[in-house]
C-alpha cells in the first residue's frame, strides 16, 4: 500500500486506472509537503467516498521482451576474453559458433 516516491499525476493515474472502484487509496511520500500525513479515521473532511480498498501494484509486461529482432541465441557465442567492464555490464571479446 506504500508506493514511496511517486508522483502525483503518477498517483492519480493509477487511482483514477478504469478497473478500480471507489474507494481505492495510496500512500505515497508527498513531493511538497514533508514530514506530514493526513489521516481521516472520523471525519471525512471533504472526501466524497470511504477509503475501503489498497491500490493494486501494476506490474508491467515482460512477455515478448526478452529478444529483439536483430538479437542472436546466446548459446551461439562463446565468451573467450573480458575486456573490461562498467556500471551497466561487462564487454568481453568473442566467437559465434554459427
Amino acid at each position: 500500500w506504500y508506493f514511496g516516491k511517486m508522483g502525483r499525476k503518477d498517483a492519480e493515474r493509477l487511482l483514477l486506472n478504469p478497473g478500480n472502484q471507489r474507494g481505492i487509496f495510496l500512500v505515497r511520500e508527498s513531493e511538497t509537503t514533508k514530514a506530514y500525513f493526513f489521516h481521516f479515521p472520523e471525519h471525512a473532511d471533504g472526501l466524497c467516498h470511504k477509503l475501503t480498498t489498497v491500490c493494486p501494484t501494476v506490474k508491467p509486461q515482460t512477455q515478448g521482451l526478452a529478444k529483439d529482432a536483430w538479437e542472436i541465441p546466446r548459446e551461439s557465442l562463446r565468451l573467450e576474453v573480458k575486456l573490461g567492464q562498467g556500471c551497466f555490464g561487462e564487454v568481453w571479446m568473442g566467437k559465434s559458433l554459427m
